[in-house]
């Protein structure tokens, strides 16, 4: 069995559980490590396909406890796996154990950061995805980045579904990155939407939009999603906001 060592920068909300992401390291020296590629452990079914979040009982560690934001940890390694759109994908060894090794500096986050020409930026759609046949043409290398973003803003809104017969509240990032303004990216990162948690407008009430209090002082960690067979899109999402401190993944981890 082969293992992946990864320090995570990611383990935000999906279906009922988590996708976790992070950048595979080495060590370079005692406490040092140098960091590579982006990858992303995934399930999968008998027929090879992808089914869904990361559960706990499968990131549960070996020694008890929970994966964490910046952990650096062992993960089982099964074999490649390519999805549409996320070429980052490996197959996790289901029933063998995670072992967290270490753990990444909270202020060493900046340090770390990505420098895209632009977060797939399909000319095609809207900022917030990307159709199929941008990603189908290869112009999609990798599905995660850790940006610096500029003038980054908040949108909360608590709107009544009628598909879901309820009020659902929805967290959206707006930023700019290289002169290009981003817009309407769902925000899935738990310490998050934990920290947003009593901002929300009354249900039904007008969207309230805000920059967080460090203003332009975060990180965020973009991730690619597989297509949505039901509109043809790939959707953005900001899976992960650091703040220079480390105190918002610190105080409202989940």
């Amino acid at each position: 069995m082969d293992t992946v060592q990864v320090v995570i920068l990611s383990k935000s909300y999906k279906n009922g559980g988590r996708c976790i992401a992070g950048k595979v390291c080495e060590y370079v020296g005692e406490k040092t490590v140098r960091l590579l590629e982006w990858t992303r452990p995934v399930l999968i079914d008998t027929d090879g396909n992808a089914i869904g979040p990361i559960t706990e009982s499968e990131y549960q560690y070996t020694r008890g406890g929970y994966l964490q934001v910046l952990d650096i940890a062992h993960i089982p390694k099964l074999e490649d796996c390519t999805v549409s759109g996320q070429p980052d994908n490996f197959v996790v060894e289901r029933r063998k154990k995670w072992a967290r090794h270490s753990h990444f500096r909270a202020d060493c986050v900046f340090n770390i950061v990505d420098n895209p020409a632009d977060i797939w930026l399909d000319a095609a759609t809207q900022t917030n995805k990307v159709t199929r046949a941008y990603v189908e043409e290869g112009r999609v290398t990798q599905s995660l980045y850790l940006i610096r973003p500029e003038s980054l803003q908040v949108t909360l809104s608590n709107k009544y579904n009628e598909w879901k017969e309820r009020y659902d509240k929805k967290s959206l990032a707006s930023f700019r990155y290289n002169n290009v303004l981003y817009e309407d990216i769902s925000i899935t990162c738990p310490a998050a939407r934990k920290m947003l948690k009593d901002h929300y407008p009354n249900q039904g009430g007008d969207d309230v939009t805000f920059s967080l209090p460090d203003g332009d002082e975060y990180a965020l960690v973009l991730s690619l999603s597989p297509v949505l067979e039901a509109t043809g899109m790939h959707y953005k999402f900001v899976a992960t906001i650091f703040d220079s401190s480390g105190s918002l993944q610190k105080d409202f981890k989940a």
